[in-house]
C-alpha cells in the first residue's frame, strides 16, 4: 500500500513535465496479427484500424477500432475444411499512462472493449487490450506511433464460457490538434 501511495504521489508531482500542449489526437494505424490458443488453426495475419486520443498530463483516454484479417491453415487431410478468410474486430477504449514526454514517449494501455468473430457458432462478448508502446515526434503535430496489445476475450457458447486470445503490433501515424 505504501508504495502504490509513493507512485500515485509521485506521477502527480512530476505529472507538469508534460508539456504536451495538443490534446487530442487521431491515428491510423496497420500491423500483424498473431492468432494464439483456440484460433491457433489461423495464420498470422495482418490488422489495419484507427485510433482517437484525448490527452491530459500525463494521462490520456483513448479508443480504437481495428480490424484483424486471418486465413485458415489448409489441411491436406481433411479436404472438407478448405482455407478461407476470417475477420476479427476489436472496438476497445480505457485510459493510458505516458510514462516521459519527449521526442520519444513511451506508454501503457489498459483497455476493455468489445469483440466481434463469428467462430465455432460462439459469441464474442467482452475482453481486454493491455498493451505498450511508444510515440515518436516528427514535430509538433505529427508522431509515429508504435504499439503491442494483448487480447484476451470471453466467449460464450452451449458448453460455457471459453477464452479466445490473439497478440497484434501496430505501427501508424498519428496526427495531434
Amino acid at each position: 500500500m505504501k508504495k502504490i501511495i509513493f507512485i500515485l504521489t509521485a506521477l502527480i508531482i512530476f505529472s507538469n513535465s508534460f508539456p504536451q500542449s495538443k490534446k487530442y489526437s487521431i491515428a491510423l494505424n496497420s500491423g500483424v496479427f498473431f492468432p494464439n490458443n483456440e484460433i491457433d488453426e489461423f495464420k498470422t495475419g495482418w490488422n489495419i484500424g484507427a485510433e482517437f486520443q484525448y490527452f491530459k498530463k500525463p494521462w490520456a483516454f483513448f479508443a480504437e477500432f481495428n480490424v484483424n484479417l486471418s486465413r485458415r491453415m489448409e489441411y491436406i487431410y481433411y479436404p472438407e475444411n478448405p482455407p478461407y478468410t476470417k475477420s476479427f474486430i476489436e472496438l476497445t477504449a480505457g485510459p493510458r499512462l505516458y510514462l516521459h514526454d519527449g521526442n520519444i514517449s513511451p506508454f501503457i494501455d489498459a483497455g476493455l472493449g468489445f469483440y466481434f468473430v463469428d467462430y465455432k457458432n460462439k459469441s464474442v462478448w467482452f475482453g481486454a487490450s493491455p498493451g505498450i508502446g511508444t510515440a515518436i515526434k516528427i514535430n509538433k503535430d505529427f508522431d509515429v506511433l508504435i504499439k503491442a496489445k494483448y487480447h484476451p476475450h470471453f466467449v460464450a457458447n452451449e458448453g460455457g464460457a471459453a477464452v479466445i486470445d490473439y497478440f497484434g503490433f501496430y505501427g501508424g501515424i498519428k496526427y495531434n490538434f
